[in-house]
């Protein structure tokens, strides 16, 4: 309760506090109203709501960023593991080629063997004479 002139004077002035502070926070949220209701904020709010994409510009640096990170990392790991497919080919091949030749070096042996028997002297002597 207000007794006299002076506590009256007080109530006033702590009023005035009062609502000059609640002034400032209705003209900021006023702003920010008029900011998110901008032609361009309009734009940007559907296409992200309609695509799913945050096109805040924070989130969407971080993102794209993300997004070049993990591109440039695939590519990598993607160049790593043909280099090491080919290695492995070439690895397999060189041993397939080596055993080819120890076997076929092997069963070449056998038919020169089995060559020098066929060719006896009775089989020349079949050759009529002119």
């Amino acid at each position: 309760m207000i007794e006299n002139s002076k506590q009256l004077l007080d109530e006033i002035q702590r009023l005035e506090k009062v609502c000059c502070a609640k002034e400032t926070v209705i003209k900021n949220r006023f702003t920010e109203i008029r900011e998110n209701f901008s032609p361009a904020k309009v734009m940007i709010n559907s296409f992200s709501s309609i695509t799913g994409v945050d096109l805040n510009a924070n989130t969407f640096l971080k993102r794209a960023l993300l997004v070049a990170v993990t591109f440039f990392a695939q590519r990598w790991i993607r160049k790593k593991e043909l280099s090491l497919e080919s290695k492995i080919i070439e690895w397999v091949q060189k041993i397939f080629y080596q055993m080819k030749e120890k076997f076929s070096s092997g069963k070449d042996e056998h038919e020169e063997d089995d060559h020098s028997n066929e060719s006896d002297p009775s089989a020349e002597s079949e050759i009529p004479k002119a």
